[in-house]
């Protein structure tokens, strides 16, 4: 809480509203838990039985357990930034665990390492609407600078003084809500854990091509053996599970695991959208 103390100047507000949501939770009665993961889930007759397990701080499992009914669960581990069409024009990546996983590598003024390609918002790392829109500002006037052959627009301080206080909260937030990802991993790996929603590979089919294949140390080659990532999402959702996965297998950073490659369509797309091109 004392970290975030400089993001509260210009955004009152936010926390303002953070706080009567919290309000309005605690007034009815809604229990809040802290440093507590869905460990298992079991569906019955009467709805779904709730394993909730008190970790440490780096996500790890304690060992103490309980269990709770429900009839809906939600989870929600963050999100993920759409880099496919910025991987398809050769910028280069970087992994920023806190901003989403992969995102594009920039200057200061937005500007990728793939000429005539610049990048704002998620790309850049998930990181809210204000900083989006402060980031899209900052490109906008460079390109414009760029495009004009001025030395530089008149109103860049502003902009740079704009980014600079959209920053102080997106930090603040990210750190707040950055996934321990290795902790994460290790909660998938029940055998029969489904880990790529859209080809079905289980946890076990996983590990089963790392343990036959000692050699493999990046993301590619576990989705060319057992089909990982290759369904319509393009590894969305299980791309970094399976990139965690190979770091405790190998006994090596994620930032080294690799990630998949991204192919068109980038998103799914009926057969007529192609055949209405020509008009």
């Amino acid at each position: 809480m004392l970290r975030s103390l400089p993001a509260i100047p210009s955004h009152v507000s936010i926390f303002a509203e953070a706080a009567r949501a919290v309000h309005k939770i605690l007034h009815a009665r809604v229990s809040i838990l802290r440093r507590t993961v869905i460990s298992d889930v079991v569906e019955g007759n009467g709805g779904l039985g709730v394993q909730l397990a008190e970790v440490d701080r780096d996500w790890a499992l304690t060992g103490k357990t309980h269990n709770l009914s429900a009839e809906v669960l939600a989870l929600g581990y963050g999100f993920t930034p759409s880099t496919e069409l910025a991987r398809q024009a050769g910028c280069d990546l970087i992994w920023n665990s806190a901003g989403g996983g992969w995102t594009v590598e920039h200057d200061d003024t937005f500007r990728s390492t793939a000429p005539g390609i610049y990048v704002a918002g998620e790309p850049t790392g998930l990181a809210g609407a204000e900083r989006a829109r402060a980031e899209g500002h900052m490109a906008g006037l460079t390109i414009a600078v760029s495009l004009s052959g001025r030395l530089e627009a008149t109103d860049l301080p502003g902009a740079r003084k704009q980014l600079a206080s959209a920053e102080r909260f997106s930090g603040v937030m990210q750190r707040m809500f950055d996934p321990r990802r290795n902790g994460l991993a290790e909660l998938s790996r029940r055998n029969d854990t489904v880990i790529c929603r859209c080809e079905e590979i289980t946890s076990g089919q996983i590990e089963k091509a790392l343990a036959d294949n000692p050699f493999m140390s990046s993301a590619s080659p576990v989705k060319l053996e057992c089909r990982s990532g290759m369904g319509p999402c393009q590894g969305r959702y299980c791309e970094g599970t399976i990139a965690a996965r190979i770091a405790a297998s190998r006994g090596m950073p994620i930032a080294k695991c690799g990630r998949f490659n991204a192919h068109l369509p980038v998103k799914p797309i009926p057969l007529e959208a192609y055949r209405g091109l020509d008009e």
